[in-house]
């Protein structure tokens, strides 16, 4: 192990690691409560504009909006798009837990980003391109993969012989062993004792390295596996 991850690997730093973990979920929670008051704002907001369309005063809407309310144009239309979003979208609890700046991308994304989103609430890492739940990325992170998923931007490259770059290339490799793996176990005869010896002497060595990997840290704790 280097000196700086003996560092971070210190019981106080973990202790501190674990206390800032601790409060970014309690701001995710504060985030989702926020977004639900936000929905229902616009709620009312849809409500409201509805009425005042049917009116002959075509200026009310707007009138309404400087003179009683004190709300811009263009936040206005954030708060009925989210509440759109949650009437629309079960998975509107997900989406409600990221920051409101990256929430408002969201609630503007087309039907079939947004079916997509919802079914899978997840999008590739900018930084290391692995799968990561929008609830659990930063809001800068959050906004640059949406700019993706939107097409306004592509997905940096990894660079060459990083080790999120090899991670990408061992997880490739690894998938790809399953199907070959599913196909002996649904073969037919009996499998050479000296085959499964190897096989399961294989699978033994994968788990020592993963186990002993120095460069794998948890997600949820920041400490090392072993």
């Amino acid at each position: 192990m280097t000196r700086a991850q003996d560092v971070l690997d210190t019981p106080a730093i973990r202790a501190h690691t674990a206390r800032v973990q601790a409060l970014q979920e309690k701001e995710r929670d504060a985030e989702a409560r926020r977004a639900y008051v936000v929905a229902a704002i616009g709620d009312e907001l849809i409500a409201t504009k509805a009425a005042l369309d049917r009116t002959s005063d075509k200026t009310a809407w707007m009138r309404w909006l400087t003179d009683h309310i004190d709300v811009q144009r263009s936040a206005a239309e954030n708060y009925m798009r989210v509440a759109r979003l949650r009437k629309n979208y079960q998975a509107f609890g997900i989406f409600a837990r990221v920051p409101s700046s990256a929430l408002y991308v969201i609630a503007e994304l087309s039907d079939p980003l947004l079916q997509k989103l919802a079914a899978d609430p997840r999008l590739p890492s900018p930084k290391t391109g692995a799968p990561t739940r929008i609830d659990q990325m930063s809001a800068r992170d959050l906004l640059v993969a949406l700019e993706i998923l939107r097409g306004r931007k592509k997905q940096p490259k990894l660079p060459k012989g990083s080790r999120d770059q090899l991670a990408q290339a061992a997880i490739g490799a690894l998938r790809g062993c399953r199907p070959l793996l599913e196909a002996v176990n649904q073969g037919t005869g009996k499998l050479d004792p000296a085959n499964k010896r190897e096989l399961l002497a294989v699978e033994d060595e994968l788990r020592e390295v993963g186990l002993h990997w120095k460069a794998w840290v948890t997600p949820q704790k920041g400490r090392r596996l072993a």
